[in-house]
């Protein structure tokens, strides 16, 4: 990334046709520093202006304390420019740099679902079941967006865990489920999700449902099997007195 634009003045050399006329002297290149910053080059998507601070050796994985120590990286992918993604990965950028809430890039992802971004990521060796904020997988996150086909990306053509839990043990299909996206639900109960997979204060995913004033996935839940804490304490002592 180029901190300072070359630009190529023509030199013009004027000879005369006598010996003793002196020349005039070649006028040297003049420099001009991008009216952009790389930042807003990044995150505006202006190739043209990234590449000139490429030019220019700037660290690709430097982190920029004012926009939570992400790196180039994360800016691009957060801002969903695939393009400049790909610019950056080939020029060598880290794949796997933490910011300040231990995000790395491909845990941002989720935020816009673009499944190339995804793709140039993980097939630079991005870690596909790494936790982020919160013991956040990148699959989390795409569920809790809703963001089915990154979804299935992650899942289905990467293998990523489906019963991961984030620190509070709670799985991706809470986190569908918490913000009722059915077919997020749909697809991770087809991909042998515990329907019944408890959280570390005993939350289900129907709980997660019902607390999100989900009701039609709370519906859905049910009716492939979800109960709720309450209903799997009572389900569970029912048993033992039998």
């Amino acid at each position: 990334m180029k901190h300072l634009l070359l630009t190529t003045i023509a030199a013009v050399l004027l000879a005369g046709c006598a010996m003793t006329q002196p020349q005039k002297s070649v006028e040297l290149p003049t420099t001009k520093t991008p009216d952009i910053s790389i930042l807003d080059a990044v995150s505006g998507g202006n190739v043209d202006v990234v590449k000139m601070y490429l030019s220019d050796g700037l660290d690709l994985n430097l982190k920029y304390e004012q926009w939570f120590s992400t790196t180039l990286l994360h800016r691009a992918v957060a801002a969903d420019q695939e393009e400049i993604v790909k610019l950056l990965i080939d020029r060598g950028a880290d794949v796997n740099a933490k910011d300040i809430n231990s995000n790395a890039p491909l845990s941002l992802t989720g935020i816009h679902g673009n499944v190339s971004v995804a793709d140039l990521l993980v097939s630079s060796g991005a870690d596909l079941n790494y936790k982020g904020f919160g013991g956040w997988t990148p699959l989390h996150m795409a569920a809790f967006k809703g963001q089915m086909h990154l979804v299935n990306y992650l899942v289905s053509r990467k293998g990523a865990e489906v019963e991961i839990k984030d620190d509070g043990g709670t799985t991706a299909l809470h986190c569908a489920a918490f913000k009722g996206h059915n077919n997020v639900i749909n697809f991770l109960f087809l991909k042998d999700a515990n329907v019944n997979a408890m959280g570390d204060q005993g939350t289900t995913p129907l709980d997660a449902a019902i607390e999100g004033g989900q009701d039609e996935s709370a519906t859905l839940i049910r009716s492939i099997g979800g109960m709720t804490f309450e209903e799997l304490k009572a389900e569970y002592s029912t048993r033992i007195r039998a």
